[in-house]
């Protein structure tokens, strides 16, 4: 048998020398605190007031814009209310001339429970009526609900 090999490769260079492992990297010597000053007192008043006359102002602007923006929350709110209810009442308007062959001024006929804000028949006869709302507060718009037109910010004609 011949001891040549077709696969090796003549023109490899040697594997380099094995090298002993580095020895372990001695570890930090222990090294104490440093000792800090304390802060005085005066320094931290000073930081104390300097946030608070930074707070503040922010504070200010946050409430110079979220105040109105609430108030007219407020407001809207108050609208869809008492749109709700005079429309709530056509609705019982409606029902009683099915019934009755006309309509009425007498809210007590109507048979509903009393609206949350200011309602009141304003005219009923037997071809239409006319209702008026607004808020009990006083806040938001008078609404009005015409047989005819719907409800509008309009008085009825």
């Amino acid at each position: 048998m011949s001891s040549f090999d077709p696969n090796a490769d003549f023109f490899a260079a040697p594997p380099p020398p094995r090298t002993p492992p580095a020895p372990p990297v001695p570890a930090p010597a222990f090294r104490q605190p440093v000792q800090r000053t304390p802060v005085p007192t005066w320094a931290k008043v000073l930081i104390a007031i300097g946030c608070v006359l930074l707070v503040l102002p922010v504070l200010g602007i946050v409430g110079a814009v979220a105040i109105p923006v609430f108030l007219d929350q407020r407001s809207k709110a108050a609208d869809v209310q008492v749109k709700e209810d005079v429309q709530a009442v056509a609705m019982a308007e409606e029902n009683y001339a099915m019934a009755h062959g006309t309509y009425t001024t007498d809210p007590l006929a109507l048979g509903i429970a009393a609206p949350q804000s200011e309602v009141v028949i304003l005219a009923a006869d037997a071809v239409g009526y006319c209702i008026g709302g607004r808020d009990a507060d006083g806040e938001g718009d008078a609404w009005y609900y015409s047989s005819s037109a719907g409800i509008s910010t309009t008085p009825c004609a």
